[in-house]
């Protein structure tokens, strides 16, 4: 999709007759349902879902997602006159907050837990109208209610997670995968609401670049609590201080492993792999760090005066996983791994096998990085 930043966002191009915003939702189901091909221009990927939008069954979903805006909405999205920025339009940030509240109907995800389905439930528009002090506030409400309402539901074994990877590329092979080995891969951050704008945005010191970030770490760490079984990772270089694998995924699954050990369950999360690729201090090696191993994994920081876009603007801070305390987010003050020796001895004791998605992923993994970090 267009950078948001690339270009003047109340200069692109619409039908005269289309006044409505896209909302979040419906960019968020379309992607789902359609996902853009890798290299499909925003214009090819609206003309193609606009033909199978029409289509049994896909007549229901085109019903449900009208329910979400004006008719003049349905009308340019089921027309052959296409905007050519509108999907500028659909990821504009400022669109999180304002088209949320010009939903007329919405489907939300509510329940949902081990073999138990998710069910799609419709809130009252109202239940959309948030008061408060100011526009920070109210928007900073909008976003926890959209956090609330994504659907992270997870078969067991199905986590990934990843940073620094390509998401788009990792979507497309993970449906590739899928195909061959039904199964292997589950939803999470591949095949969930936000498998396909992660990392779309950046964060800046505006209200609107912070509450997505607030988003993107709230969803993220939900993704971390309803991880099961063996989850698996694939982090380029290995682990950002930044990041949100670092700050608020793996802090959730590692909190919740020793919470339960210490309880004497069996914790949700029964073993982890990471695939690291193109490590730092390596050249070019893919390996699979597994259980207790991850522990001793580096954390490596943007090289002063960078923003880390490449391998020779990263540097090692020094630290491990072990002991890494993070900077940002909830657990800020806090490392990433708890001091538990519930957990470290869980770990001891579990196989040294990696998953069958670590292992899959590391075939392509170089497929997996975006083209400026090719190896």
């Amino acid at each position: 999709m267009p950078h948001p930043l690339s270009a003047n966002p109340n200069k692109y191009n619409q039908p005269a007759n289309y006044t409505g915003l896209i909302p979040w939702p419906v960019y968020l189901a379309l992607q789902n349902k359609f996902a853009q091909y890798l290299y499909e221009s925003d214009r090819d990927w609206v003309r193609r879902i606009s033909a199978s939008i029409m289509k049994s069954p896909d007549q229901i979903l085109a019903k449900d997602l009208m329910n979400f805006s004006s008719n003049d909405f349905k009308s340019e999205l089921l027309s052959k006159v296409k905007s050519k920025d509108w999907g500028q339009a659909a990821v504009k940030r400022d669109e999180l907050m304002d088209g949320l509240s010009r939903v007329a109907t919405r489907q939300v995800y509510s329940g949902g837990d081990k073999g138990i389905k998710a069910k799609q439930v419709h809130l009252n528009p109202s239940a959309l109208a948030i008061n408060g002090q100011n526009a920070e506030s109210r928007a900073k409400a909008l976003v926890n209610k959209l956090i609330a309402s994504t659907n992270v539901d997870t078969p067991d074994n199905g986590s990934v997670f990843w940073n620094g990877i390509d998401a788009r590329k990792l979507v497309h092979y993970i449906e590739k995968w899928n195909k061959a080995t039904p199964g292997m891969f589950g939803q999470l951050e591949a095949t969930t609401d936000v498998r396909l704008v992660d990392g779309q945005f950046v964060w800046d010191n505006s209200p609107q670049g912070k509450n997505l970030q607030h988003y993107f770490a709230g969803v993220s760490e939900n993704l971390g609590n309803k991880a099961r079984g063996h989850m698996t990772a694939a982090v380029l270089w290995g682990f950002r201080n930044t990041s949100i694998l670092t700050y608020a995924e793996l802090p959730r699954i590692l909190y919740g492993m020793s919470e339960a050990l210490e309880k004497g369950q069996k914790p949700a999360v029964t073993d982890i792999s990471i695939v690291v690729i193109d490590a730092i201090g390596s050249s070019g090696d893919v390996k699979i760090v597994n259980n207790a191993d991850i522990l001793n994994l580096p954390i490596w920081q943007p090289a002063s005066g960078t923003r880390g876009y490449s391998k020779n603007e990263c540097t090692l801070t020094g630290t491990k996983l072990s002991n890494f305390k993070n900077i940002q987010g909830k657990w800020t003050g806090k490392t990433t791994v708890p001091n538990s020796q519930a957990l470290r001895d869980y770990f001891q004791s579990r196989p040294k096998k990696p998953s069958a998605a670590a292992v899959r992923i590391v075939e392509d993994a170089r497929n997996l990085v975006r083209d400026s970090n090719k190896f």
